[in-house]
């Protein structure tokens, strides 16, 4: 019998989570397969938790109201769900919406591989929206010492950088042989600092072709939001401070700094202050782990 754990964590999102939760119950499941939801809220008020219970029966509930991010959440879910034996585990965003046979296509791909060191696989991740590819892959550009996702068509399964944190399967052999989803980040990051430790490790990550899911772009923190800026840049320094060691780390630390003030300058001309004073603050707190207690504000 195989055993997959899936950790839904949701923070104020009510009907995307509801919708979410309900598309995962519809999924396929073979007869030797049993599938355990785990739905975790994040939120500030537990009225966000009883809403959701309240509209849709979930097999494992948890109110989690202590706020310490993405990984702090989803790692609590991963080891309810090993400690429960599960055989996999998926992680997926509560603004997704899944196709019904997107965890055979998973399943598929870890039997045809068994013999391989497989780290974190991922579905191929269009725009619930548009229905364009959204995520195709990653590619960690040594150059630039940053990260981009991949958003061009793919044919097979592929290699890939790193896995976006939106929706990825890991084994329990791997989880415990490699660990859990590093928590320094707080929100943005995890996703490729979890990728860098597996390749570290010996472990290659794909993106599986024909297993398809849907993301609601951008509507937990907001397209280009105060957050999300801060965060993003904040953490692509810390990404470095924290993987590198000497020259390396000057010269990633150096090239990405003359990154943040180049929007930094856009921003102000622009007039959008707040957003350069989030990025002003991002470099001030390059080696600053987890929650920021700036005070972040809109406009």
């Amino acid at each position: 019998m195989i055993k997959i754990g899936i950790i839904v964590l949701s923070y104020k999102n009510i009907e995307d989570t509801i919708e979410c939760l309900i598309s995962l119950k519809n999924v396929n499941v073979s007869s030797n397969q049993v599938n355990t939801i785990y739905y975790l809220d994040n939120s500030p008020s537990r009225e966000y938790y009883e809403e959701v219970t309240k509209r849709v029966t979930i097999d494992k509930t948890y109110y989690v109201p202590k706020k310490n991010g993405y990984a702090s959440g989803n790692n609590l879910g991963i080891k309810l769900a090993i400690d429960d034996r599960s055989d996999y585990v998926i992680v997926i965003n509560n603004d997704t919406i899944v196709e019904p046979d997107f965890i055979d296509k998973l399943l598929v791909f870890y039997k045809k591989n068994s013999n391989n060191k497989i780290g974190i696989i991922s579905p191929k991740i269009l725009n619930y929206y548009t229905k364009n590819i959204w995520y195709s892959g990653g590619k960690y550009r040594k150059i630039l010492f940053n990260y981009s996702m991949k958003s061009t068509p793919i044919i097979k399964d592929s290699k890939t950088s790193f896995i976006s944190g939106c929706c990825f399967m890991i084994s329990r052999q791997t989880v415990n042989k490699v660990g859990y989803i590093p928590e320094e980040y707080f929100m943005y990051g995890e996703d490729v600092a979890y990728s860098y430790l597996m390749n570290r490790m010996n472990y290659d990550n794909y993106v599986v072709n024909n297993s398809v899911i849907y993301h609601k772009i951008s509507t937990t923190s907001g397209k280009s939001s105060i957050f999300s800026i801060y965060y993003l840049y904040r953490n692509r320094l810390l990404f470095v401070h924290m993987n590198y060691k000497s020259f390396k780390r000057l010269y990633g630390l150096l090239i990405n700094s003359l990154q943040i003030i180049i929007r930094i300058l856009i921003f102000t001309l622009s007039n959008k202050y707040y957003l350069a004073k989030a990025l002003m603050y991002s470099l001030i707190d390059y080696k600053v782990k987890g929650i920021s207690h700036r005070n972040l504000k809109e406009k």
